[in-house]
């Protein structure tokens, strides 16, 4: 019982957060077109994705055009 309290209260609290962003849509790496966003190397979102910047305290910065890649890749991180 406490695991499912604790299960519900961290997904409320998720959505919260997702709500207070504004994103204007939210997207996961699980729905990301490789196939479509050629400019970005796969092997790298995957890197990203894996969140170890987060631990390593590293930032990251997406650089070029701002087409549909770049929003998208933020909001999925």
């Amino acid at each position: 019982m406490l695991h499912e309290e604790k299960l519900a209260r961290h997904q409320r609290k998720q959505a919260m957060y997702t709500r207070m962003a504004a994103f204007p849509a939210v997207k996961m790496f699980e729905e990301y077109d490789f196939t479509f966003a050629t400019g970005a190397p796969q092997k790298q979102l995957q890197s990203l994705r894996s969140l170890s910047f987060i631990e390593r305290n590293e930032n990251i910065v997406l650089q070029g055009t701002s087409d549909i890649t770049n929003p998208r890749v933020g909001i999925c991180v």
